[in-house]
């Protein structure tokens, strides 16, 4: 791994995961896939996991068609069409909320990963969660979210089902801010978190991050933020 600066794919530390350009990563739940495009564009091929059969459609529209090198299969978090140990890199963000059993769903993670193997796992921090939830009465329906995770929860479903933490950050400051306000307004939404009224929020939040920018100190506005309200929690692990 690289001893300089940490490579980002959006929210993913590439040095944390231990991929490398030309390298492998799985996506679980890849949706669409605009997690997969910016991992691509950086030079790693993705294969993509996806139920949903208009999802995957749109999957080999944005990523096959930039990197034939990438693939997208049907399946789910709790049944991987892989063999014992055949992966060596799985993100798997903003997804394990969404399932019905979370243990089953990182004992199938481990359960492909060889040994060694690294996951990038992201769930919503519990502390914006409660907030959002107390303050939409629609918001968990809306997600489509099953639970909350507390820190300690997840540590511990992490230790039982075979990993081992090695680091843990919070990411997302900015959706954090934007939906806090959602949230206030009630706003409707989808379970991928696309908002479909009270617009005029992002687009005043986006003139207040490109006054930060300009002044120079957005970085430091989201390096604060991402401690102190972050709105989802990314943990990199490896299979033991």
């Amino acid at each position: 791994m690289s001893s300089g600066p940490s490579r980002r794919v959006g929210e993913i530390d590439l040095d944390a995961l231990g991929v490398e350009p030309g390298g492998r990563v799985v996506d679980v739940g890849c949706g669409s896939g605009p997690i997969a495009e910016q991992l691509a564009r950086a030079g790693i091929h993705v294969t993509g996991v996806e139920p949903a059969a208009y999802l995957r459609a749109r999957f080999s529209e944005r990523v096959i068609a930039l990197d034939p090198g990438s693939a997208v299969v049907d399946g789910v978090a709790d049944q991987l069409p892989f063999g014992d140990g055949e992966v060596e890199h799985v993100v798997m963000t903003e997804v394990l909320e969404h399932v019905p059993d979370p243990h089953g769903a990182l004992t199938e993670l481990h359960r492909v990963l060889a040994a060694g193997g690294t996951l990038c796992l992201s769930v919503p921090t519990s502390y914006t969660e409660l907030l959002f939830w107390r303050l939409h009465p629609r918001y968990a329906d809306n997600a489509t979210h099953e639970r909350i995770f507390t820190k300690p929860e997840l540590q511990r479903l992490l230790a039982r089902t075979g990993f081992e933490i090695d680091r843990w950050e919070g990411r997302n400051f900015r959706p954090a801010v934007s939906w806090l306000l959602h949230a206030t307004l009630r706003s409707d939404a989808d379970h991928t978190g696309a908002i479909s009224e009270h617009l005029f929020v992002d687009r005043g939040l986006e003139l207040a991050w490109r006054a930060f920018a300009a002044l120079g100190v957005l970085h430091l506005v989201e390096s604060v933020g991402n401690r102190v309200w972050p709105k989802s929690w990314y943990v990199y692990c490896h299979a033991r």
